[in-house]
């Protein structure tokens, strides 16, 4: 699982704004907000609302390690 400081290195990573993630997630800015907020825990949101932050980053470039960090590849 990841992480709210994962989700946060990730899009600092991109050079993605939150309103920029959430527009890619298609998800409203405060579950975004609300899994960000868990800081070194795993976000208290669903799978459902966390998947679509997962995977927009994936798509971007950001690679997750466990739950230890990101590192960045770049897309296809």
């Amino acid at each position: 699982m990841i992480t709210g400081a994962q989700i946060r290195a990730a899009r600092a990573l991109l050079r993605w704004t939150s309103q920029n993630l959430s527009k890619r997630q298609r998800r409203a800015a405060l579950v975004l907000q609300m899994a960000e907020a868990a800081n070194d825990d795993v976000p208290n949101i669903d799978a459902g609302q966390l998947s679509p932050i997962t995977t927009a980053l994936k798509e971007g470039g950001a690679t997750l390690i466990e739950a230890v960090g990101v590192k960045f590849i770049q897309p296809d």
